[in-house]
């Protein structure tokens, strides 16, 4: 190999041979430019890895994400299972928003790691304001992802979104903005309640802890509604490409029992009208995104139609807090007093007739006592985090938790779901404490181990 200046005067030129014998003279804009170049060739001829350089030429980047998205959707990004419609449908929404009014015409052997960065550096929203770090971090994991496989193929000889040794240009670190809310059961009831016909799906879900793949896709035969109801998940809808069985509380399996009964074997066991899968799309702006506003303000439409300012909570909500409705004491006494004028019952439980009664029927089919609360709208997948919750709640171990999740490992149930055990560790380092105190004779051990299984 050699390096010389170009004929222009201005530019450098790198001249040498490909492995079979051909003659190569690419031209860079500095001297150390062509210099890194001869260097990474060189190690690359040496180690047996060598790309030609010409070959990314005729490849731009929009061409590109044809030919990524094609094996995506025939083999998936690790060859074992094609990538879901929906997981398809945000890459293309980050490819139109982001990648391609910027890189689509450039030929892959043009970028370089400089433009890369600068391209992060100015990026900008649809409304023409400054990228988001959650823009920019999706933004790049999106065109790494692309280049690495323009490498895999032969394509490039190295990605321009990542250093020489393989780390990625480092973008801010984003903070969630939305809280992953985890209901309560007397809210997973109440959000299921909602649903109108859909309420077995969502308590299914919210108990089982199946991720929408997973749930839409059971069927009949999936089912076992023996003396431990059971849900058979196949490896080709988990995430993790593992099948796995994960235990139906009882009377959700009571339920399904008798929906599923005159079904076919290849029946869906949650189908649409027509009986087909039911679509993500659909389901959620027709259905639930309308369920979850009301169950989640049920509360405070209590209070308005009351005409009380009745108690509050507040929850977390992304990185800050809010104030929810609460069916406190006050909010028990008014209706209470409601009850006795409309004649009704005087319960302090608002259930279908005190709904009619203050005419709001929308909310008939949910139950509201003391203690109830309103909680931000859960998305669907936020039910996986719901039967997660309730499960540690409930004083599962952690392998069973796992088993719920579909993890890999308990170690990745820990680090998803760890901060739900904090509970325990208190409670464990107290009963702990009980039995020290019952051998060291410093006080009455048996009476504060049952008052700790009151409380639990």
């Amino acid at each position: 190999m050699a390096i010389k200046r170009h004929t222009d005067g201005k530019r450098w030129q790198v001249d040498y041979y490909t492995p079979d014998g051909k003659r190569k003279r690419p031209i860079f804009g500095t001297k150390s430019e062509a210099k890194a170049f001869e260097a990474d060739m060189e190690s690359r001829k040496r180690g047996g890895i060598y790309v030609d350089p010409s070959k990314a030429k005729g490849v731009t980047v929009d061409s590109l994400y044809a030919l990524w998205t094609k094996r995506l959707q025939t083999k998936g990004a690790r060859g074992t299972r094609p990538v879901s419609p929906d997981t398809l449908k945000t890459y293309d929404v980050i490819f139109r928003c982001w990648v391609r009014p910027h890189w689509e015409y450039r030929p892959l052997a043009s970028i370089t790691r400089a433009e890369v960065e600068e391209w992060l550096a100015t990026l900008r929203m649809a409304d023409g304001s400054p990228g988001t770090d959650s823009a920019k971090s999706k933004a790049l994991k999106q065109l790494s992802r692309m280049l690495d496989f323009a490498v895999s193929e032969g394509i490039l000889s190295f990605n321009p979104a990542r250093d020489r040794a393989g780390r990625v240009i480092p973008t801010p670190t984003v903070t969630p903005s939305r809280t992953q809310v985890r209901l309560t059961m007397r809210q997973l009831v109440r959000l299921a309640d909602a649903t109108g016909e859909y309420r077995l799906f969502v308590l299914f879900t919210g108990l089982t802890g199946l991720r929408w793949g997973e749930a839409t896709t059971i069927r009949r035969k999936h089912l076992d509604f023996g003396e431990r109801p059971t849900v058979a998940v196949e490896a080709g809808v988990a995430k993790n490409n593992e099948a796995r069985i994960v235990p139906i509380p009882s009377h959700v399996a009571e339920l399904l029992e008798a929906k599923t009964q005159t079904l076919e074997a290849e029946a869906y066991a949650f189908a649409s009208p027509r009986g087909n899968r039911l679509n993500k799309s659909n389901f959620s702006n027709r259905i639930y995104a309308d369920a979850g506003e009301r169950a989640g303000n049920a509360v405070a439409a209590l209070h308005a139609r009351l005409a009380i300012t009745g108690e509050s909570r507040r929850i977390q909500d992304g990185t800050g807090f809010r104030l929810v409705a609460l069916y406190g004491e006050r909010t028990e006494a008014a209706v209470k007093a409601f009850q006795t004028t409309e004649g009704l019952e005087v319960t302090g439980v608002v259930t279908r007739p005190v709904w009619a009664a203050l005419g709001l029927t929308v909310y008939s089919p949910m139950t509201l006592g003391l203690g109830d609360s309103d909680f931000i709208p859960p998305t669907f997948h936020n039910l996986r985090h719901t039967a997660v919750s309730l499960a540690i709640s409930a004083g599962a171990n952690i392998k069973v938790v796992q088993r719920i999740a579909g993890h890999k490992s308990a170690t990745m149930t820990l680090d998803v779901y760890g901060d739900l055990f904090e509970d325990d560790l208190n409670e464990s380092a107290a009963r702990l404490d009980v039995q020290l105190r019952e051998v060291l004779g410093l006080g009455s051990g048996a009476a504060i181990a049952q008052s700790l299984d009151a409380v639990a």
